[in-house]
């Protein structure tokens, strides 16, 4: 079940897209005398592209891990301890200069049905009940399976943050919006209390490296597989960073103008409250057909 916390986390705080890429590591050639080590020299750019298809950037140094995390808020912290507690060397990457992400703005609150806090207080709920609550705003028009994931992980995704530290409560003095039962749960602090938590178990973590002020400019693919991405770390230098495993957790495109006009232009003019990095190049790239349709 813990595999599709990150997922889970990530949709019920309304933060935006994640996916994940799995491909076999190959060695990187030895180079030849009078080559840089690590470098791309002639033989790698011909077999690493980028998601576009297009050659790889000039990178100057690979680096390898099991797990590489783009992106340091609530989606990508679940995602690169998740991968630790499973013996996983994870590399968690974010473009800014602080973790937190969407989460750090949120509530704090995550809904679920049929929780210990919920049974403590007397109240009835199951999964269907939730699932109908989010299927009526959208006339059953969304897909059930995905839904009912939600719904049926949800209390995990409550437990898994208990087990982490995270004092969860359930609100009961309002009915919120749009639910029919008492199931929202907040965490203490709210959102800013949850990822403080996160945040330090992710630095206490041994098999959890953190590079801030590095964003990924692009995905490294080689045989139509995802291998990784090409990471500006520190904001300077271009590197390759290889993983078995890469995980999209880059939020949502709130701070991208361009995309707001053309997906929902009715919000160019509201006021942006939203996450500084939430610039949306990880829905870019998982949209694109080279990545979907082999990854």
């Amino acid at each position: 079940m813990r595999k599709v916390l990150s997922l889970l986390l990530c949709g019920l705080l309304v933060m935006g897209s994640l996916a994940g890429c799995t491909t076999e590591q190959k060695d990187m050639p030895e180079p030849e005398p009078g080559q840089e080590e690590n470098s791309n020299e002639e033989n790698d750019v011909s077999s690493i592209t980028i998601s576009t298809g297009d050659a790889a950037p000039e990178y100057a140094e690979t680096l390898e891990t099991d797990v590489l995390v783009l992106g340091g808020g609530g989606a990508g912290l679940t995602s690169a301890l998740t991968a630790a507690e499973n013996s996983k060397n994870v590399i968690l990457a974010e473009k800014l200069g602080y973790l937190g992400g969407a989460t750090l703005l949120s509530g704090g609150i995550v809904p679920a049905a049929e929780t210990n806090q919920q049974k403590e207080a007397g109240i009835i709920d199951n999964q269907d009940l939730f699932a109908r609550d989010i299927f009526r705003p959208n006339s059953y028009s969304v897909r059930k399976d995905l839904v009912y994931t939600v719904t049926e992980n949800a209390k995990n995704v409550i437990e898994w943050l208990e087990e982490q530290g995270v004092v969860m409560s359930l609100i009961t003095n309002n009915l919120y919006y749009g639910q029919s039962n008492y199931r929202m749960h907040i965490a203490e602090g709210g959102g800013q209390g949850m990822t403080t938590v996160l945040i330090d178990n992710a630095n206490k973590n041994d098999n959890i490296e953190i590079m801030l002020n590095s964003p990924a400019i692009e995905l490294a693919v080689e045989d139509g597989q995802v291998i990784g991405a090409f990471v500006k770390r520190d904001k300077d230098e271009t590197i390759l960073i290889k993983a078995e495993n890469t995980v999209l957790c880059t939020s949502g495109f709130g701070a991208n103008k361009e995309m707001l006009e053309e997906y929902i232009p009715e919000m160019i003019n509201a006021f942006p409250y939203v996450a500084p990095g939430a610039t949306g190049e990880g829905i870019i790239w998982g949209q694109i057909d080279n990545i979907r349709n082999h990854s």
